[in-house]
């Protein structure tokens, strides 16, 4: 008798996160582009999601961004004085 046996891939998770752009004008409107996400994925076929974990400083107005699918964006208007330079950590997710 002869039996098949399946191999299954095992979902690897994404790599390399990239932000392509990462400036953006001060007082720019809220929902303006900073830049889109993207990672490397070993696996076929999947969706990538991204979060923001952490913000560094977060102001006493909240958070400046925001994800909306794979594109960074404005929460709300930026000022240079304020906040010269905004780093943030962000976990990308496949499905």
């Amino acid at each position: 008798y002869w039996l098949e046996v399946k191999l299954l891939d095992e979902n690897g998770p994404p790599e390399n996160l990239q932000l392509d752009q990462n400036s953006i004008d001060e007082h720019s409107p809220i929902g303006t582009l900073v830049g889109s996400f993207s990672v490397q994925d070993q696996d076929l076929y999947q969706t990538e999601t991204y979060e923001i974990l952490e913000e560094s400083p977060l102001s006493s107005d909240g958070s400046l961004f925001t994800i909306e699918d794979n594109n960074l964006r404005l929460a709300r208007v930026p000022d240079y004085e304020q906040e010269q330079f905004v780093l943030i950590t962000v976990k990308a997710t496949d499905s």
